[in-house]
C-alpha cells in the first residue's frame, strides 16, 4: 500500500527532518537528534506536526447527545468553548481509540462539535463514527488531509502563541479550552492574519498547544515558527514524552480488547452520570468483578531497555507482561510500560523482567515515573 503523506510532508523536509513510514504515512522521525529536540521541550519550545490525527466536524441538533452514547466521559462537564479528552468504547467495553472533544456551542446556527482522533488510521474511526451518528441526523465533515496541525510543547511555548496571535490583544489561553483566533503577530506570508483554532492541555509535567488551520497556511506558520527558533521535533521524541508521562499509544499499551480500567485512562469513565453509553454494561461488570492487571511503569536498574513482549516476573512467578521500553533521559535509565498482576506488584516494589532469557530488577513506578 502506497504511503501517504501529511500536509506538512516537504516543510518537514525543508527543516532537515528524517521521514519514515509510520502505519499508512510518512511522518518525520527526527530532525536535529534526540538530545536537542528532548532538551527544546523541556526547556524552551518543540515544534510538532500533528497532521496525521483525525479531524472531524459534527454538526446537528443535539449532537453532543448524540455523541455521548460513544464514549464514557460526561459531556455535559464542559460547555461551549471548553475541549476534553476522552475514549471512544466498544460494546464489550474495550478501547477504539481516544478522542478530544471541542464543543463549539451554537456555530452556523446549529450546534457543531469538532472531534481530534488520536488514533492512527483515524479512517476506520471516522467511518465507524459515521455509521453511528449520521442515521441520528448529524452531519459528519472530515478535515483530514485539507488542514495542517502544529503542536507546540514546552514552558515558553504560551509565549510563541501569543506572538503569533498578536502581541497587543493577547488573551489568556486557559487549559482545557480552545479559541478562535486570528494570527495577526505574523505580517507576512499566507499565515498573517489567518483564522486558526487553538486549544491548551497542560499538566504539571508539560504544557501544550495545538494549532489547527488551513492547509497552506499551515506550511507557512510551520516556516515561520522554525525561523523564529523553536525546534522542530518528531516522532521518536514524541514517544519517549509519551513514555515518561505514562501516555498511551494504540497497538502497544491499549487496544480495542483493552479496559479503560486496566489503565490510568479509568478516570475518563464516569459511571456516576446516568446516561447510557457503548460499553457501559461491560464496564460495570468489570467493575463489579474487579480487574486483575494494571498497566504500571517500571524503572530498570540495569543499561537495558525491554522490548513489547518480555516477561516480567516476581519471586520466579510470572506475573504480567511487557508493552514498550525506552530510554528515559530524565531519569538517565531504561523504563518500561507493563501490565501486572495488581495483587502482587504494589508501587516501590521491585520485580524482574525477562530479556533476552536474563532476569533485570526492576521497580514498579507510579505515575508519572
Amino acid at each position: 500500500m502506497k504511503s501517504k503523506q501529511t500536509p506538512l510532508f516537504d516543510a518537514c523536509i525543508e527543516t532537515g527532518g528524517r521521514m519514515i513510514r509510520f502505519l499508512d504515512r510518512n511522518i518525520a522521525i527526527e530532525f536535529g537528534g534526540l538530545e536537542k529536540e528532548y532538551q527544546a521541550i523541556r526547556s524552551t519550545c518543540g515544534l510538532f506536526d500533528i497532521s496525521q490525527m483525525g479531524v472531524l466536524v459534527l454538526r446537528g441538533e443535539g449532537v453532543k447527545d448524540k455523541l455521548q452514547t460513544l464514549v464514557g466521559s460526561d459531556l455535559n462537564r464542559i460547555g461551549p468553548g471548553e475541549s476534553c479528552q476522552t475514549i471512544l468504547l466498544n460494546s464489550a467495553g474495550g478501547i477504539r481509540s481516544s478522542i478530544i472533544v471541542h464543543d463549539r456551542g451554537q456555530h452556523k446556527k446549529t450546534n457543531e462539535i469538532i472531534l481530534m482522533i488520536t488514533k492512527d488510521y483515524a479512517e476506520i474511526e471516522t467511518d465507524w463514527i459515521s455509521r453511528e451518528l449520521e442515521p441520528k441526523g448529524i452531519l459528519i465533515i472530515d478535515l483530514r488531509g485539507t488542514v495542517a496541525m502544529l503542536g507546540l510543547q514546552g514552558p515558553l511555548a504560551e509565549g510563541y502563541i501569543n506572538k503569533i496571535i498578536d502581541e497587543k490583544n493577547k488573551i489568556k489561553i486557559t487549559p482545557s479550552r480552545h479559541y478562535d483566533c486570528n494570527l495577526n503577530g505574523i505580517r507576512d506570508g499566507s499565515a498573517a492574519g489567518t483564522a486558526a483554532l487553538i486549544a491548551r492541555f497542560s499538566s504539571e509535567h508539560h504544557d501544550s498547544f495545538q494549532i489547527l488551520l488551513g492547509l497552506n497556511e499551515g506550511i507557512a506558520l510551520w516556516r515561520y515558527l522554525v525561523a523564529s527558533g523553536i525546534v522542530p521535533c518528531g516522532l521518536a521524541i514524541w514517544n519517549i514524552l509519551r513514555l515518561e508521562a505514562r501516555k498511551h499509544i494504540y497497538g502497544y499499551d491499549i487496544d480495542s480488547n483493552t479496559s479503560p480500567l486496566e489503565t490510568s485512562l479509568s478516570s475518563l469513565v464516569h459511571l456516576e452520570m446516568p446516561q447510557y453509553f457503548m460499553g457501559r454494561q461491560a464496564i460495570e461488570g468489570q467493575t463489579a468483578a474487579n480487574v486483575y492487571y494494571r498497566l504500571v511503569g517500571l524503572k530498570l536498574e540495569s543499561p537495558i531497555i525491554p522490548r513489547q513482549g518480555c516477561v516480567v516476573q516476581k519471586q520466579g512467578n510470572l506475573i504480567g507482561c511487557v508493552t514498550r521500553g525506552g530510554w528515559s533521559p530524565s531519569l538517565d535509565k531504561p523504563i518500561a510500560l507493563a501490565y501486572l498482576h495488581f495483587k502482587v506488584s504494589k508501587i516501590s516494589e521491585y520485580v524482574e523482567v525477562n530479556i533476552d532469557n536474563k532476569t533485570y530488577v526492576s521497580q514498579v513506578m507510579g505515575n508519572p515515573f
